[in-house]
């Protein structure tokens, strides 16, 4: 039996998927519960600044990603007399002034699909939401009016499997806190998987 039909029929099934499967539309869950948010993102690396200090910084390089600030933050040891404090650990991060504020996380090892973190004491003083950037793209307001002294919320994003998120911006106009930042790799979407078996089985009836 010729090959060359075989080869026209594997064409075929490849554009059908291409096809049926084309790129997958971005997608974000969002999450405001930690457990909900680990149990869509799998598992998860954490990082709780343990290992980090400094004081009036503007950036800090971590083991997994590079953080920026618009206008400074210092690695404090909980508790924070501002209302702030560690949620793993001792060490956290704080910002230094109240007004627009922007953390930016980006440069990670690889990109990701899902991020999470704690965040701390937003909202004692300051009126603007809350949110977070995507990409630069895509802005999720996480709340729009904060709470008394010493609050605590978690927020978490997880996008469709194939989807990268490769930087992150948290802004508000408060002095802030975070901590526990977790996060994942992305993955590839399912038509990747379905084409490498095409190519498989392809490279499989040459022989």
């Amino acid at each position: 039996m010729s090959s060359v039909p075989f080869r026209i029929t594997a064409m075929v099934f490849t554009l059908l998927i291409l096809f049926c499967f084309g790129p997958i539309q971005a997608t974000i869950l969002t999450f405001d519960d930690e457990g909900d948010f680990l149990t869509a993102a799998g598992t998860v690396s954490v990082e709780s600044f343990e290992s980090s200090s400094g004081t009036n910084l503007l950036a800090l390089t971590t083991p997994s990603f590079q953080l920026d600030h618009s206008s400074g933050f210092s690695v404090l040891n909980s508790p924070s007399p501002f209302g702030t404090f560690a949620t793993d650990g001792v060490r956290f991060l704080e910002e230094l002034t109240v007004q627009p504020n922007e953390f930016r996380f980006h440069n990670f090892v690889s990109p990701l699909r899902a991020f999470g973190l704690f965040i701390t004491d937003y909202g004692d003083f300051g009126s603007a939401p809350l949110t977070l950037t995507i990409n630069n793209s895509q802005t999720i307001v996480i709340a729009t009016t904060g709470g008394l002294d010493g609050n605590l919320r978690y927020f978490g994003v997880v996008a469709n499997a194939g989807e990268e998120i490769i930087d992150i911006r948290l802004t508000s106009d408060d002095a802030i806190g975070i901590d526990e930042v977790s996060f994942s790799s992305a993955v590839p979407e399912p038509s990747s998987f379905l084409l490498l078996g095409v190519a498989v089985l392809l490279m499989a009836r040459k022989r």
